[in-house]
């Protein structure tokens, strides 16, 4: 997928669709247990996804779907339409960020709350604050030179906020007095 041209980006039928086919052929097997949109598609209707989904899981090419980075408003969205539509398959599992050092972040907040009350899994990625809950990180002389990912990325500089660093050396504190490791 190119990710710019209009049947190689969002959750378009013909998208869909090529998606699953491609994947399909590429492991040489006959059906996906699950399916990800991996991020919400404003540009598409929410009906035009489903009715690709509800006819792949009818095909038997799918089993289930679920969808990744979706905010509190988008999961909302989705349920509306699939009610109306009366689809059989429901979004099973939702995967955004989430970790201990910062909860559920700025624009997914409810999410986590939302997929328990209707019985939708809820996975996490980046289960350790991106790399901040690993011990490599409790000496921040250590760290934040050119190569490492996180200075890379802009992530750590001189000014990092102390409540996190004193967060993340509480969470190392309990972490070793119950002797689990932090990598």
């Amino acid at each position: 997928m190119d990710g710019l041209t209009p049947n190689h980006c969002g959750l378009s039928r013909a998208n869909i669709l090529d998606a699953v086919y491609a994947s399909l052929e590429r492991l040489q097997t006959d059906y996906v247990d699950l399916l990800y949109f991996h991020a919400f598609d404003p540009l598409t209707q929410i009906d035009e996804s489903l009715a690709a989904i509800e006819d792949l899981v009818k095909q038997d090419l799918i089993r289930y779907f679920a969808v990744s980075n979706f905010t509190f408003a988008n999961l909302k969205s989705y349920q509306n339409v699939q009610n109306n539509m009366s689809v059989r398959s429901r979004i099973v599992a939702v995967q955004n960020q989430f970790d201990i050092l910062s909860g559920e972040s700025g624009s997914h907040e409810g999410v986590l709350e939302f997929a328990s009350h209707l019985g939708i899994s809820f996975i996490t990625w980046s289960p350790l604050a991106k790399g901040f809950l690993t011990e490599k990180y409790l000496d921040l002389n250590c760290v934040g030179r050119p190569g490492d990912r996180l200075f890379d990325e802009g992530m750590i500089n001189g000014n990092m906020e102390l409540f996190k660093m004193e967060k993340i050396k509480k969470i190392a504190g309990l972490a070793h007095k119950w002797e689990m490791k932090l990598n």
